[in-house]
């Protein structure tokens, strides 16, 4: 990427081409992975483009597919969040996508073991989907049920 070698105008082609450095990253272990998620906070640092972000949290689920399953999951827990704080910060309007992430944090958090933020996180998905996407709050009930139940079970033992 000699593009990058030197001292590139803040602009949509750097944006561009740390998209392209992303893609051309192999992402076939959890490191790679974080390296998506420092791309994604590069080019969020150029707040003009923000529509780019989008266009990277994309690429970077394409790029942590594998990853999605039992016994893996947990290894996102990190980036991910990062990921859903930049699409936040930069208040990107597609909701379906950004509730689509929540829903796949919650069960990265689950996978880590992590029932207090997994609750914590679910709660916060729950209002944003009840606000802005309320269609998609069958999908969000299996966990609800699951943290309902543990909360149960902890408290009376």
């Amino acid at each position: 990427m000699m593009y990058l070698e030197g001292k590139p105008p803040a602009n949509q082609f750097l944006c561009r081409a740390y998209l392209c450095q992303g893609q051309l990253i192999s992402s076939r272990s959890i490191s790679t992975a974080r390296e998506d998620q420092k791309i994604i906070f590069k080019m969020k640092a150029i707040l003009r483009y923000h529509f780019l972000v989008f266009n990277a949290s994309l690429l970077y689920l394409q790029s942590v597919r594998r990853f999605l399953r039992p016994g893996l999951r947990r290894l996102l827990v990190s980036s991910l969040t990062q990921v859903l704080k930049a699409l936040e910060e930069v208040q990107d309007p597609d909701h379906t996508w950004r509730a689509e992430l929540m829903l796949h944090l919650v069960e990265c958090l689950l996978n880590a073991g992590k029932r207090k933020e997994a609750a914590v996180m679910a709660k916060v998905t729950s209002d944003f989907i009840q606000s802005h996407k309320p269609e998609l709050y069958p999908r969000l009930l299996p966990y609800r049920t699951d943290m309902f139940l543990a909360h149960i079970l902890f408290s009376c033992s």
